[in-house]
C-alpha cells in the first residue's frame, strides 16, 4: 500500500513538474510579501455595494476552542495554544470572551459533519483528504462524518451539482453541517443557492478559509499558468473547460454572483456573509441552511 501511494505521488509530481518549475519562476521575480504588517491591519470584510450586517464571532470562537484545547486538545495531533495566533490568527479588533459556559462531552445534537475539498483537492485525493486527521476526534464526540468528493479543476456550477446529488443520497434525517475549504465554500454557497431543496437536510455551513468574495491569487495569476495547471493531464483530475476552476474564484465572478442575491441575515445566529443569503423568490430555508452557527 505504501509502495502505491508513492507510486501515485510520483506520477503527480512528474506530471505537474513543468508547472511547478514555471511558478517557481515566476516566484523568484515576485517582490517581497507584506509579512508582520499583515499581523497590524484590522479584519475587513469584502462586500459587494450596498450590502453589510454581520455578527462577529471571533471572541466566542476562540473562547469555545480554549475549552475544548483545555479539555482534549492534548491528545490531538498538532495541539497549539489558544490565546495567541498560533491557531486562530488574533487581529487588534477581535472581541473579548463572553464569558458563557461551552458545553463538551459526547454531542447529542445527531448532526453529520461533511466536509467539502477546495481547488485541486480530488487530484491529490488518493494521498490526503481534507481534514481526514480531524474526523476520528469528531466521530469521538459522538458525530458522524462523511466527505464529497467535488472535481479539483472544474467550475462551481459543476460541483454544485455534484454536493446536491450527494447530499441528495444521504439517509433522510440527517442533521448535516457541511465543513468546507477554500473554494469547497464556493462550491457549497452555489450549491445552497441554485437547490435550495437541500435546506432540508444541510443546517449550517462551516468555512475553513473560504474563498466567499474570490481570491486575490486568482486575480493575479498569470493566464498562461493557469492555463498549464489546468490542462496538465493528471490521474482522476479531469480538466475543466479552459480555466473555469481559477474562473471561479476571481473576485469579479465572486462578488458579481452574490450581487442579485438577498440576503437575510438570521437575529441570534452567527452569520457569515454571504452564508446568510438565498436567491430571489425562493424560500427561506436556504438562508436558514446557509448559517453559520
Amino acid at each position: 500500500m505504501r509502495e502505491s501511494r508513492l507510486a501515485t505521488a510520483s506520477t503527480i509530481w512528474v506530471q505537474g513538474g513543468l508547472a511547478v518549475f514555471v511558478a517557481m519562476l515566476l516566484a523568484s521575480c515576485a517582490g517581497p510579501a507584506a509579512g508582520p504588517a499583515l499581523h497590524d491591519t484590522p479584519s475587513t470584510v469584502l462586500l459587494p455595494a450596498g450590502k453589510a450586517g454581520v455578527t462577529d464571532g471571533r471572541g466566542r470562537f476562540r473562547e469555545i476552542y480554549c475549552a475544548i484545547r483545555h479539555d482534549h486538545g492534548g491528545a490531538l495531533p498538532n495541539d497549539r495554544p489558544c490565546q495567541d495566533s498560533a491557531a486562530l490568527w488574533r487581529l487588534p479588533d477581535e472581541p473579548p470572551a463572553t464569558g458563557r459556559p461551552v458545553r463538551l462531552g459526547q454531542s447529542r445534537a445527531g448532526l453529520m459533519v461533511v466536509m467539502v475539498p477546495g481547488l485541486l483537492a480530488e487530484c491529490i485525493a488518493g494521498l490526503s483528504t481534507v481534514f481526514e486527521d480531524a474526523r476520528a476526534n469528531l466521530e469521538a464526540q459522538g458525530y458522524r462524518t462523511g466527505y464529497i468528493q467535488t472535481r479539483g479543476r472544474q467550475n462551481a456550477e459543476t460541483n454544485a451539482e455534484i454536493l446536491r446529488d450527494a447530499l441528495s443520497a444521504m439517509p433522510t434525517g440527517l442533521r448535516i453541517v457541511l465543513v468546507t475549504h477554500s473554494k469547497g465554500t464556493v462550491d457549497a454557497m452555489a450549491a445552497l443557492v441554485a437547490y435550495p431543496e437541500l435546506s432540508a437536510r444541510v443546517v449550517a455551513v462551516v468555512s475553513v478559509a473560504g474563498a466567499v468574495n474570490g481570491s486575490p491569487l486568482a486575480d493575479i495569476v498569470p493566464q498562461a499558468l493557469a492555463e498549464l495547471a489546468e490542462s496538465t493531464t493528471l490521474a482522476d483530475c479531469p480538466p475543466g473547460s479552459g480555466v473555469e476552476a481559477v474562473d471561479s474564484l476571481r473576485r469579479s465572478a465572486r462578488l458579481a454572483w452574490c450581487a442579485p442575491i438577498r440576503w437575510q441575515p438570521l437575529p441570534g445566529r452567527m452569520t457569515c456573509p454571504p452564508r446568510c443569503c438565498h436567491s430571489t423568490g425562493s424560500s427561506r430555508r436556504s438562508s436558514r441552511a446557509m448559517t453559520v452557527w
